[in-house]
C-alpha cells in the first residue's frame, strides 16, 4: 500500500512539467528583449566612450604647440581613435566658422557619419587660446532608439572636449 502511494506522489509531481513549459514560453520573449536591450546600450556606451577619447586624443594633439601639432596631425589622431566603431571614410570635418571660431554642433549626420568640429589646430596659441574638438554621431540602435527617441533607431551622441594650448 505504501508503494502505491509514493508512486501515486512521484506520478503526480511528474504532471508539472508541461505548466513549467507554458510558464518559459511565456517568459522568453521577454527576457530575450531586456538581453538586446543590454547588448545595444552597451554597445551604445562603448561608442560614446570611443567618441570621448578621440575627442581628448584630437584636443591635446591640438593643445601641444610643437611642430607636429598641424591640423592633419590632429585630424589622424581623431580618425585613428574612433577607428574601433566608426569607419574611416564615414569621418567628416566640420570648416571653422569664417573668423576662425568653432562652429556650432549640431547632431551626427545621416548614414552613419561622424561630424568632427573643432578650432585651435594650427600649433600657434598666440591665435586661439583654446584647442577645442567635438564629435557628433547618430547611433543606430537595435532596440533601444524605438523607446528613447522620436526618430525610429537613432539615438544622438556628441562629446567635446577644450584644452588649453601650452
Amino acid at each position: 500500500m505504501m508503494r502505491l502511494i509514493g508512486r501515486a506522489r512521484r506520478f503526480l509531481r511528474g504532471r508539472d512539467g508541461g505548466q513549467s513549459l507554458v510558464e518559459f514560453t511565456l517568459l522568453i520573449p521577454v527576457l530575450m528583449i531586456f538581453v538586446v536591450a543590454v547588448i545595444d546600450f552597451g554597445k551604445m556606451l562603448l561608442t560614446y566612450q570611443v567618441m570621448t577619447n578621440a575627442a581628448r586624443e584630437g584636443a591635446r594633439r591640438a593643445a601641444v604647440a610643437n611642430d607636429l601639432a598641424t591640423e592633419a596631425s590632429v585630424r589622424s589622431a581623431i580618425i585613428k581613435s574612433l577607428d574601433p566603431v566608426i569607419d574611416s571614410a564615414k569621418v567628416q570635418f566640420v570648416a571653422k566658422n569664417p573668423d576662425g571660431s568653432c562652429p556650432a554642433m549640431t547632431t551626427g549626420a545621416t548614414n552613419g557619419y561622424a561630424l568632427v568640429y573643432g578650432c585651435g589646430w594650427d600649433g600657434t596659441p598666440t591665435t586661439v587660446t583654446d584647442a577645442v574638438v567635438g564629435i557628433a554621431f547618430d547611433y543606430k540602435t537595435v532596440l533601444l532608439g524605438r523607446f528613447l527617441e522620436s526618430t525610429p533607431g537613432t539615438f544622438p551622441l556628441k562629446t567635446r572636449m577644450v584644452y588649453r594650448n601650452e
